[in-house]
């Protein structure tokens, strides 16, 4: 495994740590939506988060795009 990132990173640079880096950028931007839904100061942010399917749904597609 290592020997193959050795290869990649020689072949494309950097490119691999800023994809990374992007890519976790953006999964904690999806995760905040999940912890913004709550509004007062709750400890649990997935209370009653089943009565809302669409936003599951939402949730699921944006992370798996």
């Amino acid at each position: 495994m290592s020997l193959a990132l050795d290869t990649y990173k020689n072949y494309y640079g950097n490119t691999v740590h800023f994809t990374i880096i992007f890519n976790i950028f953006v999964l904690f931007a999806l995760l905040n939506q999940i912890n913004s839904r709550v509004i007062n100061d709750d400890l649990n942010i997935l209370q009653d988060i089943n009565k809302n399917p669409l936003f599951i749904v939402l949730v699921g597609c944006e992370i798996g795009a």
